[in-house]
């Protein structure tokens, strides 16, 4: 109970004093439409603690009810005297619990750029790795270009010599159609 009671303030736990001592007497709804007045004689009555008045219903607190209210009450107050240790209990827990939350943000910032310079290093890595390939690319396409441009060249000296070659048949023909047309009017100067 009084654990309960630490946490209640005193006027929550007069409060549910009165309802227990008053859920003993009532056995029926007593407030809203489904309430049921009371229509009893004084004897039942007074014997009960109920007494009517108008259509409401009103209790008198007998004296054994009323020692357990002054008990009730002490104990209260004595709750209330422990309520300064409880209090400066509750405010140390309050800091622990600040001090704690405290820590959590500042793990959760260490986390934070933790992961921040993770992904920088993440991120210069892939630029590193980006920049590897470009090169490798770029070396890639000039060896090609110049496979492409040494295959040019040797197509040229090979169209070149090839040319000198036609030419040079072309001479060679040229001398030998030369020749066989003088052989041709040697022969004809010779017959006639």
């Amino acid at each position: 109970m009084q654990n309960i009671a630490v946490r209640l303030d005193a006027i929550e736990l007069s409060a549910i004093a009165k309802a227990s001592v008053v859920s003993k007497v009532v056995k029926d709804v007593t407030l809203g439409p489904n309430s049921k007045g009371v229509l009893c004689d004084d004897a039942s009555c007074k014997s009960s603690g109920v007494f009517e008045v108008g259509k409401r219903n009103c209790l008198s607190l007998s004296p054994s009810v009323m020692r357990r209210s002054n008990t009730f009450s002490s104990s209260i107050r004595s709750i209330e005297r422990e309520g300064h240790s409880s209090r400066s209990i509750m405010k140390l827990i309050y800091e622990l619990d600040q001090q704690r939350q405290m820590k959590v943000k500042d793990l959760i910032q260490a986390h934070f750029l933790q992961m921040e310079k993770d992904s920088l290093i993440c991120q210069s890595e892939l630029n590193i790795k980006y920049d590897y390939i470009q090169c490798q690319i770029e070396a890639k396409m000039f060896r090609e270009e110049q496979q492409i441009l040494h295959q040019l060249q040797e197509d040229e000296i090979l169209a070149s010599q090839r040319q000198q070659q036609l030419a040079q048949e072309h001479r060679q023909r040229a001398q030998v159609r030369q020749i066989f047309y003088i052989s041709l009017k040697c022969k004809k100067v010779c017959q006639s």
